[in-house]
């Protein structure tokens, strides 16, 4: 079906005849490609900023469980008896 529209003729002079009441991107954005490249970058800063704020957060919060872990361990290990689990 798209093939076929591209061989007829009256489809392709319809296409050429409005080329030039298409505004394409170099058109539309004229004069603004300062202001759009300044928002684009500062949005994949921000992204990035947040996805790296993320990682670190679960990273902390990882080694924060194994730190309790080993301090609950060590509690575990000096206040009581080995054996019978009674307090020293």
């Amino acid at each position: 079906m798209i093939g076929k529209f591209l061989y007829e003729p009256e489809s392709l002079a319809e296409v050429h005849n409005n080329t030039n009441a298409y505004l394409g991107v170099d058109e539309s954005f004229e004069g603004k490609y300062f202001l759009r490249f300044i928002f684009d970058n500062i949005f994949n800063i921000m992204l990035v900023w947040i996805v790296i704020n993320l990682v670190g957060g679960i990273i902390i919060d990882r080694f924060r469980e194994l730190k309790d872990a080993l301090d609950y361990r060590e509690k575990d290990e000096k206040n009581l008896c080995f054996i019978c689990g009674f307090d020293r």
